[in-house]
């Protein structure tokens, strides 16, 4: 099915962890080509701090704090969005909790938190927006945030890992259900490296290839406006898989054994 989405500048974006690297780069870059934004997260201090910022040079731009980890919080988002600009044409989710570490090593607590805002955060999120799309019956465009590691997995970012593989199978199912009731509705999984975590220093310090929070939120504001399935920013996808393969899990090995090295304890950040 042939979609058209609109150009950004005539387009209402919800961006969810507007407060992270990722978020503010996006809300940044959409409002400066024009559209209307509407920035959530967990830090309300830092939204009003942005939605100020793009206020004072004209852009039109409100925000509400929420946790998309709670149902009734991402309810609040799309009516916000709703009575603040009559609607929204794509739902950003770049809302990432990222555990750093051993499987063994990982509380149940952090893998509570994690799954809760990787994954449930992502099913919410998605089942409203599409919900908001079928109703008004015009395209809209879902963009939801996994990671290289959805793909093949590697050794340190274990538990993160899992929860974007999920997210990349609750995305790959929903697209097949958008497909076969025919919506015009553009979803894409965009697989990042990950720029905004712990051990971003670490890959750095190593010169493996480490994009900036523009790079990924380029490929956002691209999503938005021209369907496509999945975006790959930081391993470039291959015609050889197993050198790709390759590429992931030796990265991991690196970033593994310059952590231990250290004898660095377990982490886990926020990008909300």
């Amino acid at each position: 099915m042939s979609i058209s989405l609109k150009k950004l500048k005539d387009q209402v974006i919800v961006i969810t962890g507007a407060s992270s690297k990722v978020g503010i780069a996006t809300a940044k870059m959409a409002a400066a080509k024009g559209a209307k934004v509407l920035l959530t997260s967990k830090n309300e201090d830092a939204l009003l701090q942005l939605a100020t910022e793009l206020r004072s040079k004209g852009y039109p731009a409100t925000w509400v704090p929420a946790d998309i980890g709670r149902e009734e919080d991402v309810h609040k988002i799309a009516e916000a969005a709703i009575r603040t600009f009559g609607r929204f044409d794509t739902w950003v989710n770049s809302s990432d909790v990222s555990l750093l570490g051993e499987s063994t090593e990982a509380t149940q607590d952090d893998i509570k938190r994690m799954f809760n805002m990787n994954y449930r955060g992502i099913i919410y999120s998605s089942q409203i927006a599409i919900k908001h799309f079928k109703e008004r019956g015009v395209p809209g465009a879902l963009i939801n945030m996994s990671a290289v590691w959805s793909d093949r997995g590697t050794v340190i970012p274990v538990p993160s890992s899992a929860s974007n593989f999920s997210v990349k199978e609750w995305t790959d199912n929903l697209r097949a259900d958008i497909a076969k009731d025919k919506l015009p509705v553009s979803i894409t999984l965009l697989h990042p490296g990950k720029a905004v975590t712990p051990y971003n220093e670490t890959m750095k310090k190593h010169k493996v290839m480490v994009y900036p929070a523009g790079s990924v939120a380029e490929n956002i504001i691209y999503a938005a406006q021209h369907p496509k399935e999945d975006i790959h920013v930081y391993v470039k996808e291959s015609k050889h898989p197993i050198l790709s393969s390759l590429a992931v899990a030796g990265l991991g090995v690196i970033v593994y054994a310059s952590i231990k090295q250290k004898d660095q304890p377990y982490q886990s950040k926020d990008q909300v």
